[in-house]
């Protein structure tokens, strides 16, 4: 979960399309270099900024998060968020406590991971099904 302390930014942290936080807008990584960043603002694509990670923070998974990312409500369950095509789907169990999860060949629910930060989720995501997800 994230607490809401700074956390700092590294390159190890992120790839390219990872969204982050800039000046309190959503930001998009274009280009990853050993001391700079370079971003763009999510509404203007052509306007980059290259910056130090010290000025960019991570953006907490939330439910909006969740559902910009294409995540929908379970219509049963209103603690379940699933995207379309995926046999992964995410678990609210506390409020904005969130864990990866999937049901195996069985139906049995398996937990991946706990997750907190949006560009964590992407990585994770991308990891398990090569799928982008995006705003």
């Amino acid at each position: 979960m994230y607490y809401g302390f700074e956390m700092h930014l590294t390159a190890k942290d992120l790839r390219i399309g990872n969204y982050i936080n800039y000046e309190s807008t959503t930001h998009v990584v274009s280009e990853i270099k050993f001391d700079k960043l370079v971003h763009y603002w999510l509404s203007y694509k052509n306007d980059g900024y290259v910056t130090t990670y010290e000025s960019i923070l991570p953006i907490p998974l939330s439910k909006r998060e969740l559902e910009c990312l294409g995540f929908i409500e379970d219509s049963e369950d209103d603690k379940v968020y699933r995207i379309e095509n995926s046999k992964f789907y995410v678990e609210e169990y506390k409020e904005e406590d969130y864990y990866l999860c999937y049901n195996n060949s069985k139906g049995v629910k398996m937990v991946i991971t706990p997750i907190s930060l949006v560009h964590e989720f992407q990585n994770i995501f991308f990891d398990l099904t090569k799928i982008e997800l995006e705003y």
